[in-house]
Formats: C-alpha cells, sequence, structure tokens
C-alpha cells in the first residue's frame, strides 16, 4: 500500500499549485495511483506528500486545435477509445 504523511486531492488547478507550493517540493503528483501499487515494493518512496490530480477536469481532456492534439494528464483509455478527434486519425 502507498504510505504517505499526506494525502491531497485538489479540485482545481489554482489549489493543486498552492498544494504544491506548501509541500516544498517533497510530493508525488498522481493521477488515482493504481499503477503506483504495483510497482512499489517499499512502504515508503521518501516523499511526504502525495497530491492526486484526477479530480482536476481541466487534465482530464482531448482537444484539437490549430493542427495540435491536446492529451490531458487524466485521460483515461477509454476517452481514447471513446474520442472522435483520434478515431478519425485511426489507421487501423
Amino acid at each position: 500500500m502507498l504510505q504517505y504523511k499526506k494525502y491531497y486531492m485538489p479540485k482545481s488547478k489554482e489549489e493543486l499549485f498552492r498544494l504544491m507550493e506548501q509541500n516544498a517540493h517533497s510530493f508525488d503528483i498522481i493521477s488515482g495511483g493504481t499503477d503506483l501499487f504495483a510497482e512499489e515494493r517499499t512502504p515508503f518512496n521518501g516523499q511526504d506528500a502525495a497530491i492526486d490530480i484526477s479530480s482536476i477536469e481541466d487534465f482530464s481532456i482531448i482537444e484539437s486545435k490549430c493542427g495540435f492534439i491536446t492529451i490531458g494528464a487524466n485521460t483515461r483509455i477509454q476517452q481514447f477509445l471513446e474520442e472522435p478527434v483520434l478515431l478519425t486519425l485511426c489507421l487501423f
């Protein structure tokens, strides 16, 4: 199990940045963290806090503008599979 001294789940980018500043660069940014559970070998990885960005909607986007595609840090696999912008580019 992941062990941190503090765990935060901000709801906005502003709250995220405030938490990053308050925790003096001793944090991990995670999005749910399920991939970390499988990799963990020791009970404590050295960072004091975990900041879980999975509740920040701004990071769960796929959008196309000016010929570029932006994919947010929280984008889920299902979003990739269903996103019309990506489906039109797919050459299976």
